[in-house]
């Protein structure tokens, strides 16, 4: 018997996609797998569909909604592989995936691949390296987590004994971006990296995309935990120097840019006086952090925000509410 795979797969509701992310699991070329799919208290026919498709590798959690982190970790406790991957029940494999990153599958190694980004209209494939080579190096690898390149959950392959050995979770204090925490930890303690120049991954965004414009509740305290979690973890592996400063400074005011979009997205006349007030708290906190020496940026909308967040008036909260309404209007 060869190594065994366990197939992570958390849900809530996911009636409309459940069956194509499981029958992509069990469709996998490479035979020696366990499907655990967590059922995070789906209201839905979720748990009906799961419990209709027959697999004796598949092996099912029900319990209540806590939120996808707690799911994954759930995951985590209960595999028994050698190797995990994790799959959005959104999204989907191809059939060789497993096959493919198996081969380069060692102690101490993330093997990774690129994948598919699916879109309403149009399917692009995501590229994590330009690079031909099979071998990554760790810093740079670290490097593209920090960014956001690699952070996402999808496309992995991590020996078991990594996470246990490391008690690596996913933080359940995060709401967004734990993915990117997670592997960030996970990367930190490898020794090794395989890249597959080839994508085996599809990443369906056409749900997430439906739900960007919901108002989300302590986004800054998501973003700012995220952060100083990352900058930890780089100046344990590494000292800071300015490629390092330039990411982490971009980073810290792209997520200004979430929390502003967030908060101005759906501005109404009943609730302006708060929102004013948490842009801000925003420009305050952001401006306390960021290193203006360490931004980089040529677009003149770019520049004008890192301008406002340099001081807290109500004429640059105005100037940052109209540059965020353009930006919207531009994105769509």
């Amino acid at each position: 018997m060869g190594m065994k795979v366990s197939i992570i797969v958390p849900v809530y509701n996911g009636e409309k996609y459940i069956k194509r992310a499981i029958y992509s699991t069990i469709n996998q070329e490479y035979k020696d797998l366990e499907i655990i799919i967590i059922n995070d208290g789906s209201t839905d026919n979720t748990l009906k569909i799961i419990k209709n498709i027959e697999d004796k590798r598949i092996r099912i959690i029900n319990k209540k909604n806590t939120g996808v982190s707690n799911s994954r970790n759930i995951g985590l406790d209960n595999a028994t592989g050698d190797f995990v991957m994790f799959l959005d029940a959104d999204d989907y494999l191809d059939s060789k995936i497993v096959l493919k990153l198996m081969r380069y599958a060692m102690p101490k190694t993330m093997v990774f691949c690129d994948n598919y980004e699916v879109f309403k209209n149009k399917t692009d494939i995501r590229k994590v390296f330009g690079k031909n080579e099979k071998e990554i190096a760790k810093k740079d690898i670290l490097r593209e987590i920090t960014k956001g390149n690699l952070g996402l959950v999808c496309s992995k392959l991590i020996h078991i004994d990594i996470i246990k050995n490391n008690k690596i979770r996913f933080d359940e204090n995060l709401k967004l971006s734990e993915d990117q925490l997670f592997f960030l930890e996970i990367a930190s303690k490898c020794e090794k990296f395989k890249y597959i120049k080839e994508s085996l991954y599809y990443y369906d965004r056409r749900n997430e995309l439906s739900a960007t414009n919901s108002y989300k509740k302590n986004l800054l305290k998501n973003y700012l935990l995220l952060q100083d979690k990352t900058e930890n973890i780089l100046k344990n592996e590494f000292k800071i120097e300015d490629k390092e400063k330039n990411i982490l400074n971009e980073k810290l005011f792209n997520s200004f840019k979430e929390v502003l979009r967030n908060e101005v997205a759906e501005l109404k006349i009943k609730d302006y006086k708060n929102r004013f007030k948490n842009i801000g708290e925003l420009i305050s906190e952001v401006g306390k952090r960021i290193d203006f020496n360490y931004v980089t940026g040529s677009n003149i909308l770019y520049r004008e925000m890192l301008k406002c967040i340099r001081r807290d008036t109500v004429i640059n909260r105005f100037r940052l509410i109209v540059f965020m309404k353009i930006l919207i209007l531009k994105n769509g």
